[in-house]
């Protein structure tokens, strides 16, 4: 899940942020990705430098840049802020900045403002890297899994889709969704998770299991989770609308005995990886988010 950076005065910046050409506002940009550890990896030039890896993760509010690579490409911080996140450390300081450019194969986005992530989580398996939303910047995306390419734009052209999803921006995309058929929630669409997560007052609400809680050994933005467990026999079911997110695949988003749920010591209910698209058996196909029409 990504960072929820507190609010930054409008006059801290000293051009207009989100600065985009109207003719990049009107153009379809499209470049490829990979798929690594289940997370999708474009490549982006900070302030015109080397080509990099960003992470394309639609948990976080902001894009977030590593601190060397802050320091590579001179991007000074400009006032801190405080973030909340998955793991122990809970609250954890963060700089805040805005760098120049930042390009996406076609898209260039000037005076971005973004989260560094100064000073750095220690005792974590890997270092912290690189990571933006179109969503962020009020673009809207399609994801191809199956020709691994990511299309950006402010309008999307309208395509088929075998189930939609309605879907809600209040400073994250979500979708309303069912555990065990009886418990509704929102569920954040969340590219950067690796599982389908709950809070863990969700999971205090659910009936007793009689399978044990497996323990996890889990990562966030803050730091190791040391009560985190898996709940092998939960289930998570999408609901279905005629307006929402675009999934084109043969069958519908639902999960009805996913490998578990895992639950996490946040209190708000999130769950990354509840992105249609991915069954789990290589059937990927096309993921849509529509920011101008709520789908």
């Amino acid at each position: 899940m990504g960072a929820r950076p507190g609010r930054v005065p409008r006059f801290v910046w000293r051009q207009q942020p989100v600065d985009i050409d109207a003719d990049d506002l009107t153009t379809l940009h499209t470049l490829p990705f990979r798929l690594q550890d289940d997370k999708i990896i474009v490549q982006a030039r900070v302030n015109g430098g080397r080509p990099q890896d960003f992470i394309l993760d639609t948990g976080s509010e902001e894009t977030v840049l590593s601190r060397q690579t802050a320091e590579r490409q001179r991007v000074r911080a400009v006032t801190y802020t405080l973030s909340a996140g998955v793991g122990e450390v809970g609250l954890r300081g963060l700089q805040l900045a805005q760098v120049k450019s930042l390009d996406f194969g076609t898209l260039e986005v000037r005076n971005l403002p973004v989260l560094i992530k100064n000073p750095a989580l220690r005792g974590i398996p890997k270092r912290e890297g690189e990571s933006f939303s179109p969503l962020s910047i009020g673009m809207s995306m399609r994801i191809d899994y199956k020709n691994r390419l990511l299309t950006i734009g402010r309008h999307l052209p309208e395509v088929e889709a075998d189930v939609t999803l309605p879907m809600r921006i209040n400073r994250l995309a979500m979708v309303r969704g069912l555990l065990n058929q009886t418990h509704p929630a929102y569920f954040v669409v969340d590219t950067g998770g690796e599982v389908i997560s709950i809070s863990s007052e969700m999971a205090s609400s659910l009936p007793a299991s009689p399978f044990r809680r497996i323990p996890l050994r889990v990562w966030g933005t803050s730091g190791w989770d040391r009560e985190a467990f898996l709940m092998p026999d939960r289930t998570w079911t999408s609901t279905r609308s005629s307006t929402g997110t675009s999934a084109g695949r043969a069958e519908p988003p639902r999960a009805e005995h996913p490998p578990g749920l895992s639950a996490r010591g946040h209190r708000r209910p999130q769950v990354p990886r509840a992105v249609p698209g991915d069954d789990g058996y290589g059937a990927q196909r096309a993921v849509a988010r529509t920011m101008t029409s709520g789908q």
